[in-house]
């Protein structure tokens, strides 16, 4: 706020529509994440997207004085991702939302009318914050193998969902330990083929996300694309010429009926935001998958040069930092 003071007075919004970058002269570069209509205020955002709404808005109330009332927060499904949400206890089909999403008090209920299940902010908040235990009880050293565990853990469970953010957050963690260069993970050259398809698999996840809660060019989406690019460079020097007939690695969620239920919510919402390519036919092929890749990230480098243009940069970047 005391160094840019035009910067400072952007308005904040869940799903900010901006990004930023530092110039080499230090200046602060603004450029639109998606197509921004006329009139629309220009947004960045304070909070971090694998945040629920009751986190945001929290963590927002106690560092910025503000409660947010943005089109995420005040929708309850979070833009059909149903990121806080848990899967209804009593029926096992619907989705457990908040009556009022802008009210940190409010009850919540199961979405299906027939279904008569509710509970109190407090039971909800007492239940998330013991999953938020859980994740916050491994060590920083935990490694891949500790976060996959707890995964499967979650996944167990019949109360949370793949696009649950406890679980979500989990997944984001393994892929950056999975060739990310974080403390206790494995650096991407000494990656199994089966880490990097795992790495893969949880990128490509992690994207249909993005595409709906911080679409376009946003830094989340940004970065996923650039590991789903490097794990895709490695496989394909592992692999040689096979690489280019290799079906591509989609994501698989059997038996979950929410997962169709979000699909179809996904196109009218990457019209609504511009990002009408993030719903193109999925590649079939490996060598295709890394194409869209490589095509997306080019587009967003072209807008921001502060972006690693290949894993080349990330191991130049491990050196330099070991030194």
């Amino acid at each position: 706020r005391a160094l840019y003071e035009l910067g400072a007075l952007m308005n904040h919004c869940c799903q900010p529509n901006t990004r930023h970058y530092f110039d080499e002269e230090l200046n602060l570069v603004m450029i639109a994440a998606v197509d921004i209509p006329k009139e629309e205020t220009i947004s960045i955002s304070y909070a971090q997207p694998l945040q629920a709404t009751i986190q945001r808005r929290f963590t927002i109330k106690q560092a910025k004085c503000f409660e947010c009332c943005c089109h995420r927060c005040s929708d309850p499904t979070e833009f059909r991702t149903y990121a806080g949400s848990i899967v209804c206890p009593q029926c096992s089909k619907s989705m457990v939302v908040a009556i009022n999403p802008l009210d940190f008090r409010s009850d919540w209920r199961c979405e299906d009318k027939k279904c008569s299940y509710r509970e109190t902010a407090q039971q909800y908040i007492t239940r998330n914050e013991a999953f938020r235990a859980e994740i916050g009880q491994l060590s920083c050293g935990a490694g891949p193998d500790g976060y996959e565990c707890l995964l499967g853990r979650f996944q167990s469970t019949s109360l949370l969902h793949p696009w649950n953010t406890n679980v979500l957050q989990v997944k984001y963690a393994i892929t950056q330990l999975y060739g990310g260069g974080v403390p206790g993970g494995i650096n991407l050259q000494d990656l199994s083929e089966k880490q990097l398809r795992r790495k893969v698999e949880l990128c490509e996840d992690l994207l249909e996300v993005a595409n709906q809660l911080e679409p376009g060019m946003s830094p989340f989406r940004s970065k996923l694309l650039q590991d789903l690019r490097d794990a895709l460079e490695a496989m394909k020097s592992i692999s040689g010429s096979s690489f280019n007939s290799a079906p591509a690695i989609v994501v698989q969620h059997p038996g979950v009926s929410w997962k169709t239920q979000k699909l179809n919510a996904r196109e009218a919402n990457a019209r609504k935001n511009g990002t009408c390519k993030t719903t193109t036919s999925s590649p079939s092929t490996m060598k295709q998958q890394l194409e869209y890749v490589e095509q997306e990230l080019s587009r967003i480098m072209a807008c921001d040069p502060t972006l690693r243009k290949s894993s080349k940069d990330l191991y130049t970047g491990l050196t330099k930092n070991h030194n």
